[in-house]
C-alpha cells in the first residue's frame, strides 16, 4: 500500500472535517485513521464507554493516557455519541 500524499492528506481531513454531506460515522473514522493512525478494526470496536466528556474538553480512550480531541472532531464524536445513544432508546 502507497503512504498518502501529506498534502492530499490534510485535503481529506478538512473534507471530513466540514462536509456534513458525509455520515457523521464516516466523518469520525475517517479522520481517526488520517489524524490518529488508528486502524479500521480497532475504530469499529469503540463505543460510547470509551468517550470522556468532562471539564476538559472530550478524549478518547485508547490506551492508558486518553487522547483530547480538538475542535470540530470533539463535537463529532459528541454526536456520534448521541446518535448512538438514541438509537439504544428505540
Amino acid at each position: 500500500m502507497t503512504p498518502i500524499d501529506p498534502d492530499e492528506r490534510w485535503t481529506i481531513a478538512r473534507q471530513l472535517l466540514n462536509d456534513d454531506s458525509f455520515e457523521t460515522k464516516d466523518r469520525v473514522a475517517g479522520l481517526m485513521v488520517l489524524l490518529y493512525g488508528q486502524n479500521i478494526a480497532r475504530i469499529c470496536r469503540l463505543t460510547a464507554a470509551h468517550i470522556i466528556h468532562d471539564g476538559k474538553g472530550v478524549a478518547l480512550q485508547l490506551n492508558q493516557t486518553p487522547l483530547r480531541l480538538p475542535p470540530p472532531l470533539d463535537e463529532l464524536v459528541l454526536q456520534l455519541v448521541g446518535i448512538a445513544r438514541s438509537h439504544d432508546a428505540q
